[in-house]
């Protein structure tokens, strides 16, 4: 179950970054953008919508411009909507897809040429960095889906939820968290961190782990220097509703 904070308070200076709802595997680049969701992927971000987050639910969602985050918004809305409760949707934002990539389709392809799955990319982007043609400096990248959530934060006070991607997630548990992209850490369907802007700093939890960075890391231009993270055993942060990993 998704782990929201049981204060109001906490809650509203909060962000929900989650991955879309379950979709078929991927088989060819060319579906990389265009796959959508299963029936079941579906249903579960209905579920979520209208068993989970009716409880706590989000003033403001937004998500990626690829159709299956679309899919899964539209689906937690409409599971709110079964709760008298609507909030504001701004529609797909093109930072919450891949804008690290400068060419996706060319990464993608170069990516399968190369038979190197998702996980073994975004291990080899993060520990080596990649050939700008295929990727942006991997600190960068994570410090712009920050600074991109703090943005709308601001713009738009109060707890949302963003629907995206699990690459965009892993950036962030690994800039955080200090998590290596392994399988055991990986992001399943509808699973996400949650990142609080406090006033004098940033946490993030994601499954058992929370961290608390300074603010000031919204104004790097690198992260570096990050204190190693701290492990909360007594607690599970794991926003999902279907256990997918």
């Amino acid at each position: 179950m998704p782990l929201l904070p049981t204060d109001t308070a906490t809650l509203e200076r909060s962000v929900l970054f989650m991955r879309h709802g379950e979709r078929a595997g991927i088989i060819d680049p060319a579906q990389t953008r265009t796959l959508l969701l299963t029936p079941a992927g579906i249903a579960g971000a209905r579920r979520l919508g209208a068993d989970t987050l009716a409880s706590s639910p989000p003033r403001e969602v937004f998500h990626s411009t690829i159709p299956r985050c679309r899919q899964t918004a539209e689906a937690i809305l409409d599971g709110l909507t079964e709760r008298g409760l609507r909030p504001r949707c701004h529609g797909g934002r093109e930072e919450l897809a891949t804008p690290f990539l400068p060419d996706p389709q060319y990464t993608w392809n170069e990516s399968w040429r190369r038979g190197l799955d998702a996980i073994t990319f975004v291990q080899v982007w993060l520990r080596d960095g990649m050939d700008p043609a295929l990727a942006d400096d991997p600190r960068r990248a994570a410090l712009g889906q920050l600074a991109f959530l703090h943005r709308q934060w601001q713009q738009y006070p109060g707890f949302q939820l963003h629907v995206s991607h699990d690459w965009n997630i892993v950036l962030l548990t690994w800039l955080l968290l200090g998590l290596e992209p392994e399988p055991d850490h990986w992001p399943g369907f509808l699973e996400g961190v949650r990142i609080t802007f406090l006033t004098d700093g940033i946490t993030c939890r994601y499954r058992d782990l929370e961290r608390t960075v300074p603010a000031t890391l919204l104004t790097l231009t690198n992260g570096e220097d990050l204190p190693p993270p701290s492990t909360d055993e007594s607690r599970a942060a794991t926003f999902t509703i279907n256990g997918a990993d």
